[in-house]
């Protein structure tokens, strides 16, 4: 009996409602609704896809420089480890003056003689920066854990070992131009 005096009501409450405002109100009402819940999914949707569009393109931007420098570029632990059988080593520090100067004489070598036949180390890379030092150079280096580099350096390894080398840049402009 509950249920037919509830139903009752509903239908008293929608006749009140339709002569109160008319069934168009009501009508028009669910529209407006309906219209702004899609509105703001559109919205969310073309912001989602903003977002997502501007991340993807700088993170390719970035995959993609990062691939040209790590074809080259070495830690200092691999110097003496690399598969080729002869092949120089540059070291420099990218944050001191000279570093424009061993980017293109590193450049114009690579061009001349192909990859893999010269890599270079950023003695300014945290695990580099060990080898460091102010003081004298170690000259005759037969592992990675030996090297201590003093400025711009050239080493020529043959067989995984250290056969020339070169220490400033007026020194491995020289060589590299022989």
């Amino acid at each position: 009996m509950k249920r037919g005096k509830n139903n009752q009501g509903k239908k008293r409450r929608e006749e009140r409602k339709l002569e109160r405002y008319g069934s168009e109100a009501i009508v028009d009402g669910k529209w407006i609704v309906f219209l702004s819940v899609v509105i703001v999914f559109l919205a969310f949707y073309l912001l989602t896809v903003y977002i997502t569009n501007s991340r993807t393109t700088k993170k390719k931007n970035t995959e993609t420089e990062e691939e040209k420098v790590s074809s080259s570029e070495i830690l200092l632990g691999r110097s003496f480890a690399m598969s080729d059988g002869e092949y120089l080593v540059l070291y420099y520090d990218s944050s001191k003056e000279e570093a424009s100067t061993c980017e293109e004489l590193f450049t114009n070598y690579e061009a001349s003689h192909g990859e893999n036949s010269i890599y270079f180390v950023d003695m300014n890379r945290g695990f580099n920066k060990a080898h460091q030092t102010e003081g004298e150079s170690n000259k005759n280096p037969s592992s990675a854990e030996e090297l201590s580099i003093n400025g711009p350096t050239l080493i020529k390894v043959q067989e995984k070992k250290s056969v020339d080398y070169i220490e400033g840049i007026d020194s491995i402009t020289n060589y590299l131009n022989a």
